[in-house]
Formats: C-alpha cells, sequence, structure tokens
C-alpha cells in the first residue's frame, strides 16, 4: 500500500458534498480476492506482514508530514498479509494528527478510522481506483485560532473577493476583513465592510452571533443576533445566506471539492471555546479520486 492512500483521504476529507447516514458499514464489501490462507499464514509467521505494515505507517506518517506540516501524528494500517497490502487489500487505517496545515486549512486535532473491516484500493496508480465501498468515521477539533487563520489563506481571500464582484444582494456591501471567535455555544462573526452608497464607501461594522446546526449533513448558521440596532434593517435571511458562504469551516471543507467522494457531518458542539465537528466519509465502488 502506497503512502498516497493517506493524502487521498486528506483530499476527499475536506470536501462535503452531501449528507449520508451516519451507520454505513450497510454498504462495506465482504472480503474477496485475498491471498490463500497458507500465504497469509507464511507472511504472518515470518513477520513479513508486521514489516510491510510498520512500511507502510512510515511512508503515510512521512506522507502526512510532507504534506500537511503536522508535527504529532500517528498512522496505523492493519493488512490480511503483505501480499494483500501491496495489491490495496486491508483491514483497516487509523490516523491521527495534531496542528495541521493543510493548504491553507488548520486544524488543531484530527482523528480518522475505517468503518469497513476490508478495504481495496489501487493506489499505485494514478489516479486512485476504489475497488470497492471505502468509508470512514472522522473527529476534528478546531480552535478560533485555528479559523483565523485559515480566513487569512490566499483561498478564503480569493473568495471573498469573487462575492464581493457579486455583491450578494445585500445592499451592495463589500466585505474587506472577517474575524471569528466562539464563545459557550455561540460562534461569533466579526463583519468590516463597506457600503457602496452614490459612489462613497462608507464603512460598516458588524458583530453577528449565532448557533451552528447540522442540516442534511452541512453545517448552517442559524438564531443570528446583531450587536446593535443600528444593522436593524439587514435582511436576516440573506445575511444568514451570506455567513454561510463565508463560514471558515464551510470555506474549509470545500477548498479541494471532489465529485466522487461525499462527506457528512453528524455531529458538532462548541465546548471550552473549541469546535467539535465529527461526521463521515464515503468514497463509492469504482470511484477514482486524484
Amino acid at each position: 500500500m502506497k503512502s498516497k492512500l493517506l493524502l487521498v483521504f486528506l483530499l476527499v476529507l475536506f470536501s462535503i458534498q452531501g449528507a449520508l447516514a451516519q451507520d454505513l458499514s450497510a454498504y462495506c464489501a465482504q472480503p474477496h480476492d485475498l491471498s490463500t490462507k497458507p500465504t497469509r499464514f507464511f507472511s504472518k509467521i515470518t513477520g513479513t506482514t508486521a514489516i510491510t505494515q510498520n512500511i507502510a505507517n512510515s511512508l503515510i506518517k512521512k506522507e502526512l508530514r510532507n504534506t500537511t506540516g503536522s508535527k504529532a501524528l500517528k498512522a496505523k494500517i492493519k493488512t490480511f498479509s503483505a501480499t494483500d497490502l501491496l495489491d490495496g487489500r486491508f483491514k483497516s487505517l487509523t490516523l491521527k494528527g495534531s496542528n495541521l496545515n493543510f493548504n491553507g486549512v488548520y486544524i488543531t486535532n484530527f482523528d480518522a478510522k475505517t468503518i469497513c473491516s476490508f478495504n481495496n484500493i489501487k493506489a499505485n496508480k494514478s489516479p486512485v481506483v476504489f475497488k470497492d465501498n471505502f468509508a470512514m468515521q472522522y473527529d476534528m477539533l478546531l480552535s478560533s485560532d485555528d479559523l483565523n487563520k485559515t480566513l487569512n489563506s490566499p483561498e478564503y481571500q480569493a473568495i471573498l473577493s469573487m462575492l464581493n464582484v457579486k455583491s450578494f444582494g445585500i445592499n451592495l456591501f463589500n466585505i474587506n476583513k472577517v474575524n471569528v471567535s466562539l464563545d459557550s455555544d455561540k460562534f461569533i462573526f466579526s463583519l468590516l465592510m463597506n457600503n457602496d452608497l452614490f459612489g462613497y464607501k462608507v464603512p460598516i461594522n458588524m458583530n453577528v452571533s449565532t448557533k451552528l446546526a447540522v442540516e442534511n449533513g452541512k453545517i448552517k448558521v442559524s438564531e443570528l443576533l446583531l450587536d446593535n440596532n443600528k444593522n436593524s434593517k439587514i435582511n436576516l435571511s440573506q445575511l444568514a445566506s451570506l455567513l454561510n458562504v463565508i463560514n471558515p469551516i464551510s470555506v474549509s471543507t470545500n477548498i479541494l471539492g471532489s465529485d466522487n467522494a461525499k462527506v457528512a457531518v453528524d455531529n458538532l458542539k462548541i465546548e471550552k471555546n473549541k469546535l467539535n465537528i465529527s461526521g463521515t466519509l464515503f468514497v463509492p465502488k469504482s470511484q477514482t479520486v486524484y
């Protein structure tokens, strides 16, 4: 199994494409095309299986460090035999990372593990082929610092520029800067904007307190509360639509979108000024990714 497997997982993870059932075990394939029992037995008693697993773990760990800049991570893959691992068949894969920086997306802690006890991925060529359904469950921990670092990334700034060109239909507001913070169970947006009025740019500062909810596998803002009455004429429905677009969580998960991988958010909560997100990833059989 090539270290590319880990990179593939990270690429498809940051791409929320639709909702999934929380229990994906029903989509798991039964083991097939495995090496013979004597081959698996010989591989085990000679230590070849363990050696191959250790090499794969080291390669995955190295690839994750090179790709994300993570300073503390673990990767553990379990296989049936050395032959099966080289052919892309394995029992399970567990990933753990901390202080990740993935192309401008910052994550404090990240954990993921396969749901199926049989996985079959052809990863020694490009594109990678998923020969059977592939499913994982993940947990992420994000801090305010993570989210604000992501806001400063070139990818996020490009999205703001695109929105400003379209003006998003909210009184021709142009967004200059966005900051976010976590407070108890609230997600707070601080917006610095200009209102183009008769050729003049009128600066407007706005703090919006919201709650986060999960709808159809995606994160949505709800229960908007403006910081004062000066902005009372703003259409809250339009503002909610805007905040859903510029939400750094949603932006982060869509930076490296994939048409073939589906990631759903199952649970979300804010505790001790940290955002906990858990969910599932699913790649259907016969799909290719990168």
